[in-house]
């Protein structure tokens, strides 16, 4: 399983969009394998809903929507300086309503300037990447596009 991922991170390596999206509902199982990833590049893992959250945190409320994909970025850079890939966990906080991100695209918008390896809290149905039932607010329904799959069964 580590094999296959490893091979997709270095495929997304030629991409223009270079995303790839390590998806399952199994928290624990998604940051093992993220986490052996990591390890394999000599990488670190970024628990990217503590970072983000805290950053946002100093914003007044209003501001958090306008500077979010900002602050995400500042983030993202701040934890892999010149790093050719980044490996974030805990990626739930792109979910968040306050934040007013489309997850996805903000995924995408960082794997411009590097590789990016990225736990999805969802699940891959039928050539879709999903998150929450379609009648919670913080639904996704995207189709698979632009972007690597991992899927943890």
């Amino acid at each position: 399983m580590l094999d296959e991922l490893l091979k997709l991170i270095k495929d997304a390596g030629s991409l223009h969009g270079r995303l790839v999206l390590v998806v399952g509902q199994d928290a624990r199982a998604r940051s093992e394998v993220l986490a052996g990833s990591a390890g394999q590049l000599g990488a670190t893992v970024l628990p990217l809903g503590i970072q983000l959250a805290h950053r946002a945190a100093s914003l007044a409320r209003r501001q958090r929507p306008l500077q979010a994909g900002g602050l995400l970025r500042d983030v993202v850079d701040t934890a892999f300086p010149g790093a050719s890939v980044a490996v974030l966990d805990r990626t739930e906080v792109l979910f968040d309503r306050s934040l007013k991100l489309d997850a996805l695209d903000a995924l995408k918008r960082l794997a411009h300037a590097r590789t990016v390896v990225a736990a999805w809290p969802g699940e891959l149905r039928n050539g879709r990447l999903l998150y929450a039932p379609a009648s919670h607010p913080e639904h996704c329904d995207h189709a698979v596009a632009g972007f690597l799959v991992h899927e943890i069964t």
